[in-house]
């Protein structure tokens, strides 16, 4: 949350109760469904968030802990405001006993679920099930970072980067345990996938297809995978 001197006293609470439309953890909580546990009472994520800083805390209402369902899949994509860091766009989804959930924040006045996005990855939980969809723009931010439809466009963006780190993640681990490439690296350190690098970049565009193929067609064909180590 914040700079550094912010992190060492923020708490989620304290962010979730702020509700700032750019923060992270807003899109977290509602992306999985997640439930506010106050000194008065337990709110569902989809009845927290209310708009532009607004919540459904009551005066004097104290946030006191976080649930959180464990979700079969879910990911995070993040496009940062260079200055600030805070989010330009950020994607949250998730699949699992809530369903499908798409949470979307730094794009409008406060975090919210993008249905049409949700529908069309309930239906199918594939990299290419969203393309054509529109994002409607008309309720959007719009500043000197970014047009309402620039961000529009930012989340299917943010969406095929996510899903493009799945699929990748996917093969390594497919590619780990049939020996054709190591599971650490040298340093013992589990192989990561690179993030997204920025608006237009698919990894699926550099790996592949998302239906991860059979091993027998993958040794088949030249496969080139690129794991980036940070030190």
């Amino acid at each position: 949350i914040g700079d550094p001197a912010v992190r060492h006293k923020g708490t989620i609470g304290g962010s979730l109760a702020n509700n700032d439309p750019a923060a992270d953890y807003p899109a977290a909580v509602l992306g999985l469904g997640a439930t506010i546990h106050t000194d008065k009472r337990a709110i569902a994520a989809d009845d927290f968030f209310k708009g532009l800083y607004e919540t459904a805390l009551a005066a004097g209402e104290v946030i006191t802990a976080v649930s959180f369902p464990v979700p079969e899949k879910a990911g995070w994509q993040k496009f940062k405001q260079p200055a600030s860091r805070f989010c330009l766009v950020g994607v949250f989804v998730s699949k699992g006993s809530q369903g499908v959930r798409v949470a979307v924040t730094g794009a409008g006045p406060g975090v919210f679920r993008a249905k049409a996005l949700e529908a069309k990855l309930a239906a199918s939980w594939t990299g290419a099930s969203c393309d054509g969809v529109k994002i409607d723009g008309t309720n959007l931010n719009s500043d000197l970072h970014g047009s309402a439809e620039y961000r529009a466009h930012l989340i299917g963006v943010a969406l095929d980067c996510e899903r493009g780190r799945e699929f990748a993640s996917d093969l390594l681990h497919h590619l780990a345990t049939h020996g054709l490439l190591p599971a650490h690296d040298r340093l013992g350190r589990r192989a990561q996938i690179p993030d997204c690098a920025g608006p237009g970049e698919r990894l699926e565009d550099v790996v592949g297809h998302v239906d991860l193929p059979p091993l027998e067609a993958l040794t088949r064909r030249a496969l080139i995978v690129v794991v980036v180590v940070v030190p």
